[in-house]
C-alpha cells in the first residue's frame, strides 16, 4: 500500500545540480488505515481507487460504451443460459497470484461464493444461489434472469482463496499485504 505521503529524494532540477525532495501526499492525508480490503469503504484501496489493479475483473468493459461487448480477461468466455439464470465461466490458463501460485477455478469460484455467504460484500446485489467449479470452469446461477446484470457479473473482481478464506469477516478484516493478479 502506498503510505500517506511519500518522499523522493536526489531529484536533481538540472537548474543548480542540487538536490530537491519531492513530497507526495494524499488527499484525505494519514486518516486512511493502512488497509487494501476492497469490500471496505474506508481502505486505501478503496479511498485511492486502486482495487483494480490488484484483484482484476473476469472481463474488461468499458462504461463510457454500454453497448460494447465485455473482454476477455481472467475469464476467456463465457456461455449464458437462454434465460440468463446461469452463466458458465472459462478461467484463463497461465495466470499468478502475486505470490506465484496459480489463478485457478476455485479462487473464481470462491469469489462468488463470498458474495453469496456475506451480503455486505455483495457490492451488486446479486442473487447468487449456487456456484460450482469443475476443471477450469465455474458455473453461478441466480434465482432469475441476470440479463441487465451481465456486466457487473462479468466485473466481479477475483480474490485469492487461500487468502480469504482465512478472514473471519472479509467485509471488516484488514487486507495489509494484498495477492492478487493484477500489476500492482
Amino acid at each position: 500500500p502506498p503510505p500517506a505521503e511519500t518522499t523522493i529524494s536526489n531529484f536533481s532540477t538540472g537548474s543548480g545540480g542540487g538536490a530537491t525532495v519531492l513530497n507526495v501526499g494524499i488527499p484525505d492525508g494519514a486518516t486512511l488505515p493502512a488497509n487494501n480490503n476492497p469490500f471496505l469503504d474506508s481502505s486505501f484501496a478503496k479511498k485511492l481507487g486502486y482495487t483494480w489493479l490488484i484483484w482484476e475483473p473476469l472481463a474488461m468493459s468499458d462504461e463510457a460504451k454500454p453497448d460494447q461487448d465485455p473482454k476477455p480477461w481472467l475469464a476467456t468466455k463465457w456461455e449464458w443460459a437462454p434465460d440468463y439464470s446461469k452463466v458458465t465461466l472459462t478461467v484463463r490458463d497461465g495466470v499468478k497470484w502475486s505470490d506465484g501460485t496459480p489463478l485457478t477455478a476455485d479462487d473464481v469460484d470462491y469469489s462468488f461464493q463470498i458474495q453469496k455467504e456475506h451480503k455486505e460484500v455483495n457490492t451488486y446485489s446479486l442473487a447468487i444461489t449456487d456456484v460450482a467449479a469443475s476443471g477450469n470452469q465455474v458455473t453461478v446461477s441466480f434465482d432469475g434472469s441476470q440479463y441487465v446484470n451481465r456486466t457487473k457479473i462479468l466485473s466481479t473482481q477475483v480474490v485469492n482463496k487461500k487468502q480469504w478464506s482465512a478472514m473471519p469477516d472479509p467485509s471488516k478484516d484488514t487486507v495489509a499485504t494484498p495477492v492478487g493478479t493484477g500489476p500492482y
